[in-house]
């Protein structure tokens, strides 16, 4: 290869994937695509505990257009949440614990909300659909619960 050739990115990083996903399924997920090379699934299952709330999958395929349709599956929803699909920069999938160590996310490419925040969707009677915000803090040994409603 020469100095001006680049490598073509093989490599997708899917985020935002249910615990209750197997390693199978998203390896069948995504092997319609093309020929998987490598996959790697965090937290591997030694390290899944109570408080793991997603998964993170690497997808290296034999071909850089696998890696490139990938990215279309975006907000396909795999057993209960939309997975996100990127293209991962490096040419090598990193391990779990250089991956995390690295500050390495779960929901790649999402916004988040800070740790004190959380959100829920109502579905009124009418059709329509409520959002709520809740914003906890403790204040002189209280909790405190703002409710924000959009």
């Amino acid at each position: 290869m020469s100095g001006e050739e680049k490598e073509k990115n093989k490599i997708l990083h899917v985020a935002n994937i249910s615990c209750a996903a197997t390693r199978d399924q998203i390896y069948n997920m995504f092997n319609y695509l093309g020929k998987i090379q490598e996959l790697k699934v965090y937290p591997s299952e030694g390290n899944i505990n109570a408080s793991t709330l997603l998964k993170t999958a690497f997808i290296k395929f034999d071909d850089e257009r696998c890696a490139e349709v990938g990215q279309h599956l975006t907000n396909t929803v795999l057993i209960d949440r939309a997975i996100v699909c990127l293209p991962y920069p490096n040419q090598i999938i990193p391990d779990e614990e250089t991956f995390f160590n690295s500050g390495g996310s779960t929901t790649a490419g999402q916004r988040q909300l800070p740790p004190h925040v959380s959100n829920r969707i109502q579905q009124l009677d009418d059709g329509n659909s409520v959002v709520s915000l809740f914003s906890i803090s403790f204040t002189n040994k209280r909790l405190q619960v703002t409710d924000v409603t959009c």
